[in-house]
């Protein structure tokens, strides 16, 4: 699955508990699970549900040039796709 689903899924069900909700997400480059509200995000990546964003723990560890966005924005940009 992909980030924007969960997002979606969250919104659309409007899920009472989103805020209290604790997501997990993989970092694109090491496997390792973080939490997706604390992660940075580039916005080139190959999705599973094609949003493209790829989760990452540090903002260093995104290739020079790339944006780097934080989960508020991915949210709104999700959010905005999905309407």
């Amino acid at each position: 699955d992909d980030i924007g689903c969960a997002i979606l899924w969250f919104r659309e069900d409007k899920i009472s508990w989103e805020n209290e909700a604790i997501l997990w997400v993989n970092d694109a480059q090491s496997g390792e699970w973080i939490d997706a509200k604390t992660a940075f995000y580039d916005t080139e990546n190959i999705t599973p549900m094609a949003y493209g964003f790829g989760a990452h723990k540090s903002a260093q560890s995104i290739k020079a040039g790339l944006e780097v966005i934080g989960f508020e924005e991915v949210k709104r940009r999700v959010i905005k796709i999905g309407k």
